[in-house]
């Protein structure tokens, strides 16, 4: 699981676990609206991961407020197309 906020992650990586009786269940920061955390993630993922069998994006931003990524682009533009 690929998580922003790895505090929320963690609680639900343990009801997708409960869940689904299956522990192989793994929590990594990822913020989409910075590309340094985008590339540490990818590096990760690569080094520490034999295989990724599933990866599910839901990283939508919509009608947030003005702002800009780390990468200094329109926020929504940003994370849901770059």
């Amino acid at each position: 699981m690929a998580c922003r906020d790895m505090e929320r992650a963690q609680a639900a990586a343990k009801e997708v676990i409960e869940n689904s009786g299956n522990e192989n269940v793994i929590c990594m920061k990822l913020d989409l609206a910075d590309s340094k955390s985008i590339r540490e993630f990818a590096e990760a993922i690569n080094r520490d991961e034999p295989k990724l069998n599933i990866l599910i994006n839901n990283a939508g931003v919509m009608v947030c407020p003005y702002g800009k990524t780390a990468d200094g682009f329109e926020m929504q533009i940003g994370v849901n197309h770059f």
